[in-house]
């Protein structure tokens, strides 16, 4: 797999980003940090291709990138009342994902070097709220979940960041040290972004209209 296509593969998250801005005043806000996340990942995408043009890294883009995809998740999980239970968890959470993140970058090299850990932390933590969501709405969801806007999305996180998880495992465990190696993983990983964006923009055509309501 070639640059050219890398950067097309990369590119379909313009798809549900844009299907954001369509349907973004005719849904529900519970929905708001999902749309914000698609679009902070589409600026992001864009820095990227111009920065790699110029010829360099874009580690430090990506390191923000992270942390800002990272709050925004959360930010969604407490929209869909993962939290309800637990009120203070949600400001937990955010200060243990900021906290990780300064620990990991703590100085001005790390800021440009890939960091495991923080990449880690926020993938798990995102895998086992999705799957916690899922699992209430196997049990609570009245219609058709393969129609629910959230069981869509939290699948498609499922994946994504399983496989990021699997990802930095390796890295960890020094398996990144043959070229071939490396180049598979993240032509992989390549693919299911693709994937799962397609996936979000199934979600997001799925996400119902808000009811208008009318002054009697």
């Amino acid at each position: 797999m070639n640059h050219t296509q890398v950067v097309l593969f990369s590119a379909t998250i313009l798809f549900p980003a844009i299907a954001g801005i369509i349907k973004f005043r005719n849904i529900e806000k519970l929905y708001y940090p999902f749309i914000i996340y698609l679009w902070v990942a589409t600026l992001n995408e864009i820095i990227s291709y111009f920065i790699s043009l110029l010829g360099y890294s874009t580690t430090l883009n990506n390191n923000i990138y992270i942390l800002a995809e990272s709050l925004l998740i959360l930010w969604q999980f407490k929209e869909w009342e993962i939290f309800q239970s637990y009120k203070k968890g949600y400001a937990l959470l955010a200060l243990a994902l900021v906290a990780v993140c300064l620990f990991d970058n703590s100085n001005i090299e790390s800021l440009g070097s890939i960091t495991n850990p923080f990449r880690l932390f926020y993938s798990f933590m995102i895998v086992l709220m999705s799957i916690h969501i899922n699992n209430r709405l196997a049990f609570t969801y009245k219609k058709n979940l393969l129609k629910s806007p959230v069981f869509i999305i939290c699948c498609g996180f499922t994946i994504y960041f399983t496989y990021k998880i699997l990802v930095e495992v390796f890295w960890i465990y020094g398996l990144n040290s043959t070229r071939n190696f490396r180049t598979d993983v993240y032509i992989i990983l390549t693919w299911i972004n693709a994937l799962i964006n397609i996936l979000y923009l199934v979600a997001l055509i799925c996400i119902p209209k808000k009811p208008h309501y009318t002054e009697l």
